[in-house]
């Protein structure tokens, strides 16, 4: 698994940058444009979790699909069951948010979503903490 580390590094610097964005424009942009909020809120989760897959030799799949890329962690480590729903609420926001009219997301939708990709962080963290060194 050593060998993965730096590559798996990366994605996690990715997955970091998606959700400071995420922060950031919550917090600054008036009005919040909640989609875009959303939508790196979902980036951040598939780049923590595809990171996690790159440590452990794999090679992630081109999905949004988060619900997938939970499964395929679930094959390394059993615990990524407990993620799985603000994996599976933050799926949606994959690609509807970047199109106009796709599906209505409000304040309470954002701040949801700002909260499962901080969970799913913090879960990598506890469980892959050689990639947040």
């Amino acid at each position: 698994m050593d060998e993965y580390i730096e590559d798996a590094k990366e994605w996690r610097r990715y997955a970091d940058t998606d959700l400071i964005t995420a922060e950031h424009v919550a917090n600054t942009l008036w009005p919040t444009p909640f989609g875009i909020v959303c939508y790196h809120c979902q980036q951040s989760a598939e780049k923590f979790l595809k990171g996690f897959l790159v440590l452990n030799g794999d090679d992630p799949p081109h999905t949004h699909d988060l619900e997938i890329l939970c499964d395929l962690c679930k094959a390394y480590k059993i615990e990524f069951e407990g993620i799985l729903m603000p994996c599976s609420i933050l799926s949606e926001y994959g690609s509807q948010p970047r199109y106009p009219f796709e599906i209505a997301i409000d304040n309470a939708a954002m701040k949801q979503a700002l909260s499962c990709a901080r969970q799913i962080k913090e879960f990598l963290q506890r469980i892959a903490p050689e990639i947040f060194i």
